[in-house]
């Protein structure tokens, strides 16, 4: 077992992994695998169009809640302010364009341009073909490495390098001495103002520069949760709610189901699971979601029934030596989960 920083791993040649828990992968699990017990079907996300007109109209609207990364205010403030979005492009640029760097930089500009506020120009023909989907305007790490290929005539090897001091914020000394033969081969395109104005702008972006395959690959699951959300609606409500872990935060799904019009039903002691559950088209509070009752007290609870009455319900918790209390009866008169028609 050795240890070393990342840049001592480069050096040798290993390659550097950083591997997210995201909660969002179990959401999208557990949609899954209710949808195929509810439905029948096997859904491949992978194989799902990425241009679904329904998926942008719902997050153009504001409705971000529970969508990957997408639900942060600011995001969906950007979103907003972008007039919409309607293209899986736009969802990664704004994937990218949300990191505070990035929206203090070119934020307005690329905003204004989107909106037919301002005139999309380019520095140059040959940079319109990978700066178009974002306005002519520099958003990705890609984008300044084709710069220096594509205007420049720098070689990829010698723009990868570039890309990693702006990646990394190493000694700007380091960048330095790239910068003669980027203005020398640039001014070849454009003029020499316009190729420093270029260097410039590239030093700024180790302050903000994202790269295109992580916001690509973000947005793929932001595009997902949202396509889940549209078109299953009661399944991933369930699954956003199955994996909250701090309960203050139901209160914002149990909104958000109000307004998509999916009814949420409380505990009851003959009706509910564990957890939360699906219960013809309504989703169903579980019984360890009753305070004072726990996992373990639910299952006593699920193991007597049904109860044909609430004096059969009484009789089972004050049985003697089964571990269950009259506070967890009182706990279930409290919300109504122990209603009966004699009751």
């Amino acid at each position: 077992l050795v240890a070393m920083d990342m840049n001592e791993a480069a050096d040798l040649g290993l390659i550097k992994l950083d591997a997210l828990g995201l909660k969002t992968l179990s959401v999208m699990g557990d949609a899954l695998k209710i949808i195929k017990e509810r439905h029948n079907r096997d859904i491949t996300l992978t194989d799902i169009p990425l241009e679904d007109k329904k998926v942008y109209e719902m997050l153009s609207a504001g409705h971000t809640k529970g969508v990957f990364q997408c639900e942060a205010a600011p995001y969906t403030g950007l979103i907003m302010n972008m007039g919409g979005i309607s293209s899986f492009a736009e969802l990664a640029a704004s994937n990218a364009l949300v990191r505070p760097g990035a929206m203090n930089t070119i934020g307005a500009e690329y905003i204004a341009r989107k909106n037919n506020e301002s005139p999309v120009t380019f520095h140059h023909e040959d940079m319109r073909w990978f700066t178009e989907d974002t306005y002519g305007e520099i958003l990705y790490q890609e984008q300044v490495m084709l710069t220096m290929t594509e205007l420049a005539g720098m070689s990829m090897a010698t723009a990868d390098k570039v890309r990693k001091i702006i990646g990394k914020k190493k000694d700007a000394r380091e960048f330095d001495a790239y910068r003669d033969e980027f203005i020398e081969g640039a001014s070849k395109k454009v003029s020499k103002a316009v190729a420093e104005k270029l260097w410039h702008d590239f030093e700024a972006h180790a302050g903000y520069s994202f790269n295109k395959s992580h916001a690509v690959a973000y947005s793929m699951i932001s595009y997902w949760t949202a396509w889940l959300k549209t078109y299953y609606p009661v399944e991933f409500i369930y699954a956003m709610m199955k994996n909250e872990e701090k309960k203050e935060n139901l209160t914002a799904y149990l909104l958000e189901a109000k307004r998509m019009k999916v009814k949420i039903k409380l505990p009851h002691v003959n009706h509910s699971q564990l957890d939360f559950s699906i219960e013809d088209d309504s989703i169903r509070f579980g019984l360890a979601d009753i305070k004072f009752i726990s996992h373990n007290l639910g299952a006593k609870l699920i193991e007597g029934r049904p109860y044909s009455s609430y004096a059969e319900l009484e009789a089972k918790v004050k049985e003697k030596g089964n571990g269950l209390n009259v506070r967890v009866l009182s706990s279930m008169n409290a919300i109504g989960a122990a209603t009966f028609p004699d009751h």
